[in-house]
């Protein structure tokens, strides 16, 4: 039967705090893992996730001093993905219009500091409405940076806030393996 594995892990040291597997991946699945972590005595200030959004509602609930963080390097392969799903694989010669908006995204997201992401995040913005014109399903881009900007941008220039979820996939790596 097929299960999903929920990983809760020390960013700063790797360690493993916390694992459980759960027959749905949905928000349900979500609360009842962050309440298991809550139980066995963590309160973390901050929590990163990839881009699933059933954690949005519930990180408050469960945590209510947290900050919630999704993954830039997730981001950014969400939409690498989308454009490759969109326009198949060859999409960089035959759509370039779609990798210069993801070069724009990229450029956003490496921003060293929050005002000059917010700067380009709002030059980018003045440039939708020519950007859907000329290719209109390049407004999932728009949606999808609306949705998500909050909880993507809020770890340019922390020192408390990891940009991406690297630790939990490097102890997924590891767990791979060892059970291979």
């Amino acid at each position: 039967r097929w299960m999903y594995v929920y990983l809760a892990v020390d960013v700063y040291t790797y360690d493993l705090l916390h694992i459980a597997l759960y027959p749905h991946n949905n928000q349900d699945s979500a609360h009842a893992f962050l309440l298991a972590l809550r139980a066995n005595g963590y309160h973390p200030r901050v929590v990163v996730t990839d881009l699933r959004r059933d954690y949005g509602a519930v990180i408050p609930q469960v945590f209510a001093r947290a900050r919630h963080h999704e993954c830039i390097f997730h981001a950014e392969q969400a939409i690498g993905d989308y454009f490759q799903e969109t326009w198949g694989r060859g999409y960089a010669t035959t759509h370039p219009e779609a990798v210069a908006l993801q070069k724009v995204v990229t450029q956003i997201f490496q921003a060293r500091t929050q005002r000059t992401a917010q700067k380009r995040y709002q030059a980018l913005l003045k440039r939708q409405a020519q950007e859907v014109q000329a290719s209109p399903l390049l407004q999932w881009v728009f949606d999808f940076l609306e949705q998500h900007w909050e909880y993507l941008v809020n770890a340019i220039e922390s020192d408390l806030v990891p940009r991406t979820n690297n630790a939990v996939e490097l102890v997924i790596r590891r767990f791979d393996q060892h059970y291979q």
